[in-house]
């Protein structure tokens, strides 16, 4: 049986890398607060993720816009 957990986090920020060989951008997200999602809030009070990503994908996210996060086993 497989289990899957859903997180919701928010976009705090979307940045760039302070390399010039490497185009990435940082991209960070927090859990949401319980002022902000009772119900996530309640389930998953804190979270933390942190990437660094392709500018392409990065530029479609919208900082302070929440998305849901599934972990599934690999």
């Amino acid at each position: 049986m497989s289990t899957t957990i859903r997180c919701k986090l928010i976009c705090r920020s979307v940045g760039e890398v302070n390399d010039p060989t490497n185009p990435l951008r940082t991209v960070r997200f927090d859990g949401v607060t319980e002022q902000e999602d009772p119900i996530f809030g309640k389930y998953t009070p804190s979270a933390d993720f942190y990437a660094a990503i392709q500018p392409a994908v990065a530029e479609q996210l919208e900082v302070g816009t929440a998305y849901y996060f599934d972990i599934h086993k690999a």
